[in-house]
């Protein structure tokens, strides 16, 4: 059973060429949105292509993980509410095309 998340969501497709190198999405989100400070309680991201994120601000970068489920590979990443409160998130790749949502 999923689990029960109360707040506010916002979803975006962000286009190849929008994306900069160790670029925060986080701090673009609460930019758009006139907003001090987000927490993301529940984040999920898609790419087509391969990317590395660097959440929080440790430093390291990890690639997500791939799926092919509808036949062309998926690169995907979901946490939910428990796995992780999400401050910032880098994605190192210039050029990235990239969906993401997040309810905070």
């Amino acid at each position: 059973m999923g689990s029960n998340i109360q707040g506010q969501f916002y979803s975006n497709n962000i286009t190849t060429g929008s994306v900069t190198g160790n670029e925060d999405l986080i701090s673009d989100i609460r930019t758009t949105l006139g907003l001090s400070n987000i927490i993301a309680k529940k984040l999920s991201i898609r790419s087509g292509g391969s990317i590395s994120v660097d959440i929080n601000n440790l430093g390291t970068y990890s690639t997500l993980y791939e799926t092919s489920d509808s036949g062309s590979p998926l690169y995907r990443l979901d946490l939910d509410a428990g796995d992780c409160n999400v401050s910032s998130l880098k994605i190192k790749e210039t050029n990235a095309s990239v969906w993401i949502s997040i309810i905070y």
